[in-house]
């Protein structure tokens, strides 16, 4: 088995999206009525694009010991064409994107013994704006918005028995997240995306499988 080993690589996504508004007139409607569509305030169509980078690296430090290391750059950009344009609603489009992000990865695992090892993880994360989380109400851009982005931080075991057959994970994590993105309702069936600011997710998680029948025929 090779002491090191690694992957380089890069991935390249391209999402087309078709936004409208239109006024809801259910305050003006019989009651029981719904919403009701109104009037048109806003047409966009969005060409998104979403680059990657990533370095993933393997290191056998000993027999029973393995280090891992890996770093992942993002770029997400898009291009608005504004489709409804007037004296109240000038053209937004244009090109916009928000700021590369580089997430880097730590991870160590160890065998106790043939049934049983112990793993550690360190990871960043992120999330772009929505679509819908990057228009306000009234149809402009909401410029203010920010990713989300978070730092993962987990300790677990795993071990396995019985020729496979049982299996049993047990982790602790701590999640660490900034600029989280919520729904702030502004209005009745209005909602604009914004950035909470920071939260603490604490948790555990266990897995047990047994597989109860190892004939062939049952596979």
């Amino acid at each position: 088995m090779e002491k090191f080993n690694y992957t380089l690589g890069g991935e390249f996504f391209k999402d087309r999206y078709i936004s409208k508004n239109y006024e809801n007139l259910y305050e003006e409607a019989p009651e029981g009525s719904g919403s009701v569509e109104g009037d048109k305030f806003s047409d966009f169509k969005e060409n998104r694009t979403y680059y990657n980078l990533f370095f993933e690296s393997n290191y056998q430090a000993s027999e029973k010991t393995m280090l891992s290391f890996g770093l992942n750059l993002n770029k997400t950009a898009y291009t608005l064409s504004d489709r409804f344009i007037s004296d109240e609603n000038p053209d937004q489009s244009g090109d916009y994107s928000f700021k590369a992000i580089l997430s880097p990865k730590f991870g160590i695992s160890h065998q106790l013994s043939k049934h049983i090892s112990l793993y550690s993880n360190i990871s960043h994360g992120f999330s772009p704006p929505s679509t819908q989380e990057t228009l306000l109400p009234d149809g402009l851009i909401n410029t203010d918005i920010k990713p989300e982005t978070g730092w993962n931080f987990e300790l677990g075991t795993r071990s396995a028995f019985y020729n496979n057959r049982l299996q049993f994970n047990l982790a602790l994590y701590r999640l660490d997240v900034r600029n989280l993105l919520v729904a702030r309702r502004t209005g009745n069936d209005q909602f604009i995306g914004v950035n909470a600011g920071r939260t603490l997710h604490n948790g555990l998680e266990t897995v047990i499988k047994y597989q109860w029948l190892t004939s062939k025929k049952y596979r």
